[in-house]
């Protein structure tokens, strides 16, 4: 492998860039072309450089050619990007010992009692407790030290132990609970970094072993195109999604690729394919998943493909079909669909009655969704407050539409979620003629103040 096809993105600086707004007061993410004028503004305004960096110059920093820009372009780059630390934006010296090949980490040092945290997490109903120092979760989380997890190089792969695949199970679901958490941006650089680790693992596995790689990295995939929605990456995020289907399908996953494609109608009904809504939702009944909230899943896919059409009544009764799969379970089994909760269809049911032009049922079922919300989901609580805040607006209900979109505007700031920050703009925009009153005055403040600085 040539020492250029193994440099590592620095993914921190590219989700830095991307949940920075745009100068041009346009709504979408900061371009490159646009970051490098504002970092070639800050050292002329600061240090009286005339620099002349352009979008070629930010790709190179973002595909890890250059790990260690000089001092003052660092520190340009960190008043830009609103950054506190050169690791935020994933800059750091390249530095390797005689022994120790290009683009590889040391090996792991041990935990001290002091350093130790002990991480629970669920998987298939089953409770996994995992011992790791602070530090090592840190950096896990942030993408710069996930391959001493697997003690060895990709590159460099002996034997596949089937072992690896509990391995991965349990270390995305440590990082599902960080992105329900700390949300996609702090996340996404491990989940791609580990995607290519599966992949290489995949490769060399045979039988039902390579069956359950194959079925491992579509569960990597499609959680890699949840994070770029997120993130508002919207054809990344596709193009993951696809990924996973392919995937799915060839391992035979039956309940996977009905979730899988469960989600790409949910896409399709946020999106340009709306008439593809219920195809999709039928399709992934056809399949026959076992696990009821998977199936629940899809039924919602089906009742959002008959509000788009304006049946009210086929929606109601895919709602209320919805509601009998997921009696007596819980978001916290750890099983494939397990946030499908009483919680979830309710809030489900909000998102049609908006769609079918009844936002006081919308604002009343959001409501219910909201009082049942399990407290660590808070970015999927942001999601739904930032909906709320939708649903009375169209109700004119100005200054609760207001108080609710700023109190997902905090969530958004804590989890980095720009999907969210989204949303509640569109809000803002709609409330600007009233910002006369003291409501819409406080969300159009709270807006226009950076992420990092609001209390």
């Amino acid at each position: 492998m040539s020492s250029a096809s193994k440099l590592l993105a620095n993914e921190l600086l590219r989700a830095a860039r991307c949940r920075t707004l745009s100068p041009s007061g346009s709504g979408l993410s900061m371009s490159r072309q646009e970051l490098a004028e504002q970092v070639n503004a800050y050292l002329a305004k600061t240090y009286k450089l005339d620099l002349h960096l352009d979008e070629n110059d930010i790709g190179k920093l973002e595909r890890g050619e250059n790990r260690w820009p000089r001092e003052k372009r660092r520190e340009a780059f960190r008043a830009v990007l609103h950054a506190a630390t050169d690791a935020e934006l994933g800059f750091y010296i390249q530095r390797r010992s005689r022994h120790q090949p290009a683009d590889t980490l040391p090996e792991p040092c041990a935990i001290s009692p002091a350093e130790a945290v002990i991480v629970k997490v669920v998987i298939d109903g089953r409770e996994h407790v995992l011992r790791l120092s602070r530090r090592g979760l840190f950096e896990a989380v942030t993408g710069s030290l996930m391959a001493p997890l697997l003690g060895e190089e990709a590159d460099e792969l002996g034997p596949v132990d089937p072992a690896i695949v509990d391995h991965f199970a349990t270390l995305r679901a440590v990082l599902v609970e960080s992105d329900n958490r700390l949300g996609p941006a702090t996340v996404l650089p491990t989940v791609r970094h580990q995607l290519g680790l599966i992949a290489q693992y995949r490769r060399q596995a045979t039988g039902t072993l390579r069956d359950d790689l194959l079925s491992t990295e579509a569960r990597w995939a499609e959680f890699a195109g949840w994070l770029c929605d997120d993130l508002g990456e919207s054809g990344e995020g596709g193009w993951w999604l696809g990924q996973a289907m392919s995937l799915a399908f060839e391992s035979k996953d039956v309940n996977f690729s009905t979730y899988v494609l469960a989600r790409s109608a949910q896409r399709a009904a946020g999106g340009a394919d709306q008439d593809r809504v219920l195809g999709l939702a039928h399709a992934a009944t056809r399949l026959g998943a076992s696990h009821r909230q998977v199936q629940a899943f899809a039924v919602l896919q089906r009742a959002h493909g008959h509000a788009l059409a304006g049946e009210t009544h086929q929606f109601e009764t895919a709602i209320g079909q919805a509601q009998i799969l997921v009696d007596g379970m819980a978001a916290t089994d750890g099983k494939l669909g397990s946030f499908c909760t009483h919680a979830y269809v309710l809030a489900q049911e909000g998102e049609g009655w908006l769609r079918l032009k009844q936002p006081e049922k919308a604002a009343g079922s959001f409501g219910q969704a909201l009082e049942r919300w399990p407290a660590p989901h808070q970015r999927d609580r942001g999601l739904y407050l930032s909906r709320t805040a939708v649903a009375q607006l169209a109700g004119e209900h100005h200054d609760e539409a207001a108080t609710t979109a700023l109190e997902a505007l905090k969530v958004a700031n804590a989890t980095r979620s720009m999907r969210i920050r989204q949303e509640v703009m569109t809000v803002g925009r709609q409330l600007a003629p009233f910002k006369h009153r003291p409501a819409a005055a406080a969300l159009l403040a709270a807006l226009a103040t950076r992420p990092e600085d609001a209390p």
